[in-house]
């Protein structure tokens, strides 16, 4: 419902994503990360879960691009690095 009275409002996209994303629908999840992101490119909340979900599919290195973004933005940011630093793991593992 909040989406229909404010459909630009990045924060009800992410966390309609979050919502989403918790019920197992990555692929409607990711649909409002990347919607929240697109309206709020500096959204870094948005980011890391966009960068999530796209891990959990797989897409490491856009997840990677998305954690680094974030970090970009929030360099302290520990989940953002743990993220990235799993998702570097993962795609290594994948290489050998």
């Amino acid at each position: 419902m909040a989406l229909q009275i404010r459909p630009d409002d990045d924060a009800v996209h992410n966390n309609l994503g979050g919502i989403l994303a918790a019920r197992g629908d990555l692929d409607a999840a990711m649909f409002h990360f990347q919607k929240a992101v697109e309206i709020s490119p500096d959204y870094a909340e948005a980011r890391n879960n966009l960068g999530h979900v796209l891990a959990e599919r797989g897409r490491l290195n856009e997840a990677m691009d998305q954690f680094q973004k974030v970090l970009e933005l929030d360099p302290n940011n520990g989940e953002a690095r743990r993220r990235l630093a799993e998702a570097l793991r993962r795609r290594d593992q994948n290489t050998q």
